[in-house]
């Protein structure tokens, strides 16, 4: 198993359009709250992009399809030219990893089942919110707005998050381009 940390990862997320930049808006507190409303409102939801993930002796890249509803969650991870990749499953009764090579892992959480099985420590619960653009709830955190009212870095779970793009999918603004760094 290999230690990853400290640990970057991004995740670019392909959608729509991704939007010029928003012009700002004269209470940035105001709009945020508003997006997080929004946001919160979204459970069901479908997210396709790239991952990247380094530290200072290794880095891997993969393509990554997320989905989420209300009360489960599948995550592929598609490594390129068939070097391997993995599904994980998750729901209230635990997660499942079923690798590339046909073996099955079982865990509490997706975080403890990644660490153990692959060395990866990959905050999967903290991304779920990270993804749509909002903190993950009753954890502490220390966030920057964007001019426009959406997060631009959210510090969080010991983790760095950036939010470097925003892309509009239907009616919602969300990110298209994220860095985590931990470390």
């Amino acid at each position: 198993m290999k230690n990853l940390f400290p640990f970057f990862i991004a995740f670019f997320i392909s959608a729509c359009s991704t939007l010029p930049t928003l012009p700002p808006v004269d209470d940035v507190d105001a709009v945020w709250q508003q997006h997080q409303r929004q946001l919160s409102k979204l459970h069901s939801w479908k997210m396709t992009g790239r991952i990247a993930v380094s530290n200072e002796s290794d880095s891997w890249h993969a393509t990554l399809q997320w989905t989420e509803q209300p009360d489960q969650y599948m995550i592929n991870i598609i490594a390129p030219m068939g070097q391997g990749g993995a599904q994980i499953h998750g729901d209230s009764k635990g997660v499942v990893l079923h690798s590339d090579d046909g073996k099955i892992y079982q865990a509490s959480t997706a975080e403890e089942l990644l660490a153990r099985h692959t060395g990866w420590r990959v905050p999967i619960e903290g991304m779920r919110f990270w993804a749509r653009g909002l903190p993950k709830p009753n954890g502490t955190n220390i966030q920057k707005l964007n001019a426009s009212g959406q997060l631009a870095e959210l510090n969080q779970s010991d983790w760095m998050i950036k939010f470097k793009r925003y892309q509009q999918v239907s009616n919602l603004i969300l990110p298209g381009k994220v860095f985590m760094d931990s470390g």
